[in-house]
């Protein structure tokens, strides 16, 4: 073995065994798929892995944020192109905030049932080909990622 190379067995125990906080023994405690993800986070934040990179045996996170985002990118295009859902993208939230304090922007649809929206590193501004704005036109509505799902299902099932 390199002598080198760091053991990440022996790294992730000499971080619980060195802060044994609450948020660790809080990980310890709570169901499998929260102590991988706290497991995760704690490899990460220490180096000793990307997330983007973790797979489920097909394809990694940093593959499908690249679909999802590509996905994003049709899907708004087209609707720009033709006029639909008030689709626009900002650096700037509706309150004036640029989006995660910078380096980022919103893209957004207003659907039948409530707005959608995802964010992006600038470095993608362009592939968007949709109208900009100087701030987003919409007052955030409190949507989470199942209501997102929701709205896009619904316009979908709606377009029969």
């Amino acid at each position: 073995m390199n002598e080198e190379a760091p053991n990440w067995r022996l790294e992730v125990e000499k971080h619980f065994k060195a802060a044994e906080t609450t948020a660790v023994r809080k990980i310890k405690d709570t169901n499998p798929i929260s102590h991988i993800n706290g497991l995760i986070k704690i490899m990460a934040d220490s180096g000793l892995i990307n997330a983007y990179d973790i797979s489920d045996k097909f394809h990694t996170f940093s593959e499908l944020y690249s679909f999802r985002m590509a996905y994003n990118v049709l899907l708004f295009n087209e609707w720009a192109k033709l006029g639909l859902y008030s689709v626009h993208k900002s650096y700037k939230h509706y309150d004036g905030e640029e989006c995660f304090g910078g380096g980022w922007f919103v893209v957004i649809a207003m659907l039948p049932d409530g707005q959608i929206t995802n964010h992006y590193k600038n470095e993608h501004w362009e592939l968007f080909k949709i109208p900009e704005k100087e701030k987003v036109q919409f007052e955030y509505d409190g949507h989470t990622p199942q209501d997102t799902l929701y709205r896009m299902f619904a316009l979908n099932s709606s377009q029969k």
